[in-house]
């Protein structure tokens, strides 16, 4: 296992202080969001019966009634959950609710660094849900979760929900801290772009070991060290992209990107924007007045 680690480490310095030549880093660059899947099961319960709100390191466990009531015994204090209310178990191990009496309920099971990785891109920082247990009115997105044919609605838009409601009735900083380190971190990545960063200086300047930190990024951010320094060079090339004072070819644009090769350059591109850099360019100039950057 310790070698492992270290060859991953290993990997990981390797693709931060370059890019390939042929494109590939140590995992592909993904918007927050994208790809992400839940599990959700409506449920018909009697007075009297028990169930577990699962939660894990790699998941945290939704409810929302939709008729009747649950009470949970949580941390020693007892907590209600009555129709059009939701609960988010953000603790590490599944808590026992109890029904009083017949009622219904919609649960489900988020991946954890996939909130976490909205969070942080929406507030700011690197951001990690606080360990409890949160009970809050199903607005808005989480609505429609009482809704026949809730089963088909994306993952990313339940979480977009969750964390939303979160901030409005908790404040963001209660129910996602950010991580002082990992935050660090993202600011001086974020400040340089266009710097060939070293993983052990980076995790040294901010107080941390490499692997603190890369495990800190997954958690956090949603990425790796690595991808997130490529997202924001490809991010900083795609507003020079759309850019009409912008008259540098493409091949420059990537080569200031740190990329070895337009080839490179463009499959990364398409990978987190959907289409190549030529297209966005061609877009822009025909629309000039219609600038709109896409971001995570």
């Amino acid at each position: 296992m310790r070698a492992s680690c270290a060859a991953m480490i290993d990997a990981e310095r390797a693709a931060l202080c370059s890019v390939d030549a042929a494109g590939d880093t140590a995992s592909p660059v993904r918007a927050p969001l994208r790809d992400v899947e839940m599990t959700v099961t409506r449920v018909t319960v009697e007075a009297g019966d028990r169930f577990e709100l699962a939660a894990s390191p790699a998941c945290v466990g939704l409810a929302l009634m939709i008729e009747g009531l649950a009470c949970f015994e949580i941390d020693a204090t007892g907590v209600r959950v009555s129709a059009g209310q939701a609960i988010l178990n953000a603790h590490l191990s599944p808590v026992v609710g109890t029904c009083p009496a017949d009622g219904r309920m919609v649960r489900l099971s988020l991946p954890r660094n996939a909130a976490q990785a909205w969070a942080s891109a929406l507030h700011g920082g690197a951001r990690r849900l606080a360990r409890a247990a949160f009970v809050f009115r199903a607005d808005a997105g989480l609505a429609e979760l009482a809704d026949d044919g809730c089963e088909s609605m994306k993952a990313g838009a339940v979480i977009q929900a969750v964390i939303a409601a979160l901030a409005s009735h908790e404040g963001i900083d209660v129910a996602c801290p950010a991580s002082r380190s990992i935050s660090l971190a993202r600011r001086r990545l974020d400040a340089d772009p266009s710097r060939a960063w070293d993983l052990d200086d980076l995790a040294r300047g901010v107080g941390v070991t490499p692997v603190t930190l890369q495990r800190g990024f997954r958690d956090c951010v949603g990425v790796t060290v690595a991808s997130y320094a490529q997202r924001i060079r490809l991010s900083e090339a795609r507003t020079r992209l759309a850019s009409a004072r912008e008259t540098r070819p493409v091949s420059a644009i990537a080569h200031a990107a740190g990329f070895a090769s337009v080839t490179a350059f463009a499959r990364a591109y398409q990978r987190v924007f959907g289409e190549t850099p030529t297209k966005t360019r061609a877009d822009h100039a025909r629309f000039p007045h219609e600038v709109h950057i896409e971001s995570d």
